[in-house]
């Protein structure tokens, strides 16, 4: 009876039922979560000789060198992936292109976001109302970044982009952050 109402939620189900269901599916997301990670480690470690070979290549005639590439999430529980390895496998003839779409579907990523808590009311409350507020507000978890430095014709630039935009380098859009003289032959 009216006892058993202060137990109930929104939509009817039993809070303690809930919280159970939510237990299982946070365990399940984190085991899920370290299986993601070994799999991009293990990709990124068959990645790592022909990016090594690329590189060296690379410098020769110095074109394309990805010196740093992290892909990551600012703020508290933000996760952090280092991808150089896997950007320098992608090097071909000194450039670079990942397509506008997340990153976290590329070989050796992973996505970042994994180690904050998303929001778990999704399907409690779908009204017009609810959706179209959730459509048009800010997202729960933060959206990754790429940070790349690299290397191109002796100079040294850097950029960061969105998860979602595309990447291509050398980039005009990238910062110059150090002229290396030039040696004379």
């Amino acid at each position: 009876g009216a006892t058993n109402a202060k137990y109930l939620t929104t939509n009817g189900e039993d809070d303690n039922a809930n919280d159970g269901s939510r237990t299982m599916r946070n365990t399940e997301s984190l085991l899920s979560l370290d299986k993601v990670r070994e799999d991009a480690e293990r990709q990124t470690s068959l990645m790592q000789r022909q990016a090594t070979s690329k590189r060296k290549h690379e410098e020769v005639k110095k074109g394309l060198v990805i010196e740093q590439a992290v892909y990551y999430v600012e703020g508290a529980g933000g996760g952090k992936l280092d991808v150089s390895v896997q950007l320098q496998f992608w090097v071909t003839d000194s450039s670079l292109h990942l397509p506008s779409t997340s990153k976290s579907n590329l070989l050796g990523f992973y996505d970042v976001r994994g180690t904050q808590q998303k929001n778990d009311n999704a399907v409690s409350s779908l009204s017009w109302k609810s959706v179209w507020r959730r459509f048009w507000s800010e997202p729960d978890v933060a959206m990754p970044k790429l940070y790349v430095r690299y290397m191109f014709e002796g100079d040294e630039f850097e950029v960061s982009i969105l998860d979602d935009e595309e990447l291509i380098l050398p980039s005009p859009s990238a910062v110059r952050v150090k002229v290396i003289p030039q040696e004379r032959k």
